[in-house]
């Protein structure tokens, strides 16, 4: 069984402290749906590692925030730490299909944020930590928040052979 005891001080009409309230709440349904969640949360995570498509997540700002272990090896980088990392990162010298570079208002989280509708097969390639080059086709979807505002996205991509000249 799990309890929640919370002190609080009981102040008199007049200001001064007049002594304390105690209350013992049962919160033991609370804590179980907490494990539950944590336990379908923890399932997640072993699925997406476990798949062999790469899958990343960013917030409401952009950044990286959950590559699986598919998306680290595609992209060259090392698993997400400390170092920020934005959709837009200069390090990834994101191009089309004729070299151009492509301005972070027109990559695929900055179209689902402003329009708030999925993307699916955009075309652009960029450039690992190594210097190699990998042509990509990217899906994503918006994530919501309570008030209907995109807070984020989920993306899953693949490479791209290069002779698969489509562009965006």
């Amino acid at each position: 069984t799990w309890m929640l005891l919370r002190i609080r001080p009981y102040i008199s009409e007049g200001g001064e402290p007049g002594g304390i309230v105690i209350s013992l709440i049962e919160i033991s349904a609370l804590k179980d749906a907490q494990f539950a969640l944590q336990r379908k949360h923890e399932l997640l995570m072993r699925v997406l590692d476990a798949t062999p498509s790469p899958v990343t997540t960013v917030d409401e700002r952009g950044r990286l925030v959950y590559c699986n272990s598919a998306a680290l090896k595609l992209l060259g980088i090392p698993p997400l730490g400390d170092d920020e990392v934005s959709y837009a990162d200069p390090r990834f010298e994101i191009a089309d299909d004729h070299d151009n570079p492509i301005a972070a208002e027109d990559l695929p989280f900055a179209r689902i944020l402003t329009s708030g509708r999925p993307i699916y097969d955009y075309h652009h390639s960029i450039a690992r930590p190594d210097g190699t080059r990998v042509r990509l086709s990217i899906n994503g979807n918006p994530v919501f928040n309570d008030g209907g505002a995109v807070e984020g996205a989920v993306f899953s991509f693949h490479e791209r052979p290069a002779s698969d000249e489509q562009g965006c």
